[in-house]
């Protein structure tokens, strides 16, 4: 090829409307919803593997249920990787368990072996003291709790300021909040719940505002309702991550991709000196053994030593269980099948997509063999 031109457009329709019509040769990233309007027996969907990976992280802070082992790996085994692969993501990623990605120093797919398992999930659950209750009675203690709360609020803005309400009104604005809460905690087709003495198992998941998100986090948590916990699925506009979710820690539970990068160095995601924001351990996640083999590993000078430290740190991850590795997304782009000698497999960056444009051609004759 001589020269490489591009086009930008304003819509993926748009895009997409020239591909198929053969006024440009590719489309630089299909998303999953657009992949039947683009497929042609002209074109050929590339699918790369990206250096990023998404993940459930626990925040025992936030969350203090979430400091029992037990619990955090309960809420793991629940989740069904492969449906939500093939449902939810139409099979647009990899599936892990680690965050080591396959291609880097220190991966082993011993580590990435599938942990579904809702039986023994239920069982871990119980172990920890969290017992079944019927939807009455959690209807009932739930309401108890708001009521204590909405009731104190009350008592502290009458002290504030003069209210002419009465205590009929009062009330009766109460059991309305109460309502509502219950209305919107409380899914419909959830029948069981878990209780510990006075306290109910509940958990918010907290993501971005995403559409593919939005769909794992709702299936994440239709996962977690079926053991009995009472889940609840919080969205945040992107622009407002970083100062109302990341850099406060306020999150039982967040559902958020990180980029690993060209060299997979876990230790800005997972060594105890990047607890606090802007440091990305998103999992509050502390524990000494993992710092030294990360800060050793940091320094080795050879690839053997690395991949033993970062084996040796995978181990601590699957005991402590800190977070659920869910999948690694996959990168898709369309081109025509007149591109010949397209070879890349892996990228950083969707500008890497071209690493081996030199190697690309059009024009084919017939030789001569011998």
């Amino acid at each position: 090829m001589d020269t490489v031109q591009f086009r930008f457009y304003p819509s993926f329709d748009e895009a997409i409307q020239d591909i198929r019509s053969k006024q440009v040769d590719g489309l630089h990233f299909v998303p999953k919803q657009f992949k039947g309007r683009v497929e042609r027996k002209y074109i050929q969907l590339y699918t790369l593997q990206l250096p990023r990976y998404t993940a459930l992280f626990f925040n025992p802070k936030q969350a203090p249920l979430l400091k029992t082992k037990e619990v955090r790996h309960a809420l793991g085994l629940a989740i069904d990787k492969t449906a939500l692969m093939n449902d939810v993501l139409q099979g647009d990623g990899v599936i892990i368990n680690s965050p080591i990605l396959e291609g880097f120093i220190g991966y082993d797919a011993t580590f990435h072996a599938n942990g579904t398992d809702a039986t023994r999930a239920d069982e871990l659950l119980t172990k920890a003291g969290w017992q079944k209750i019927t939807r009455t009675e959690y209807i009932e203690r739930r309401s108890k709790a708001l009521r204590e709360e909405l009731e104190k609020a009350a008592k502290e803005e009458t002290r504030e300021a003069a209210d002419t309400a009465t205590s009929t009104d009062v009330g009766l604005e109460i059991q309305r909040q109460i309502d509502e809460r219950l209305n919107r905690e409380v899914p419909q087709n959830q029948d069981t719940f878990r209780a510990k003495k006075d306290a109910l198992l509940q958990l918010t998941i907290t993501t971005v505002t995403d559409e593919e998100l939005a769909a794992v986090a709702e299936r994440l948590a239709s996962y977690w309702r079926a053991l009995g916990i009472q889940t609840m699925v919080r969205a945040v506009n992107p622009r407002d991550v970083a100062n109302e979710i990341l850099r406060p820690r306020t999150y039982d539970v967040l559902l958020y991709g990180e980029i690993v990068g060209a060299d997979p160095d876990p230790f800005p995601f997972w060594h105890s000196s990047q607890v606090d924001y802007p440091g990305l351990n998103l999992a509050n996640f502390i524990n000494r053994k993992a710092d030294v083999l990360l800060e050793e590993a940091r320094v080795a000078t050879d690839e053997k030593t690395r991949t033993e430290k970062y084996r040796a740190f995978q181990e601590i991850l699957r005991d402590e269980y800190p977070a659920v590795f869910l999948y690694a997304p996959t990168y898709t782009y369309a081109v025509s099948t007149d591109i010949k000698g397209i070879a890349t497999a892996r990228i950083v960056s969707p500008a890497d997509r071209f690493n081996d444009i030199e190697g690309r051609y059009i024009k084919t004759k017939r030789v001569w063999k011998p």
